[in-house]
C-alpha cells in the first residue's frame, strides 16, 4: 500500500472485544476500543494503529468508519481516545454524535465545534 491509500482497508465490529478494526487481508493494522456506557452511547477509550501501517489514512479511514456505524446505529458518543478528540476537531461534521451529558474529553465552542 502506497502512502494515504487506505483501499485494501476492512473496518468491522468487534462485539465480543469491544472493538472496531481495521484489516488488511488476514493482518489486523489497527483498533478502536469502545466500552457500551448505555442503551445507546459507547464511551471510545482507545484507538492504535501498528506502527508499520502508519501515514498511510488507515487511521483516519478506522475512526471515520467507526463513526459513520455509531451513527447509522443511532448511538452517541462518549471520547476520552486523544486521537478522537483530535479527528472531531478537524471533522465537526461528527459533533452531534458527541453525547452532550457525558462528551469526555470533548468540549463545545461557541460555534459548536468539538474542542479538547
Amino acid at each position: 500500500m502506497s502512502a494515504r491509500d487506505d483501499s485494501d482497508v476492512t473496518v468491522r465490529q468487534n462485539t465480543e472485544n469491544r472493538t472496531y478494526e481495521a484489516v488488511v487481508g488476514d493482518e489486523l493494522v489497527g483498533i478502536v476500543v469502545y466500552e457500551r456506557t448505555g442503551p445507546a452511547r459507547l464511551a471510545l477509550t482507545h484507538a492504535a494503529v501498528e506502527e508499520h501501517h502508519r501515514n498511510r489514512g488507515i487511521g483516519m479511514r478506522l475512526v471515520t468508519d467507526v463513526l459513520d456505524d455509531i451513527r447509522r446505529q443511532g448511538q452517541t458518543i462518549t471520547v476520552y481516545c486523544q486521537v478522537v478528540v483530535d479527528y472531531l476537531g478537524k471533522h465537526p461534521e461528527y459533533a452531534d454524535l458527541v453525547d452532550s451529558e457525558a462528551p469526555g474529553r470533548v468540549t463545545r465552542t461557541a460555534a459548536g465545534r468539538p474542542s479538547e
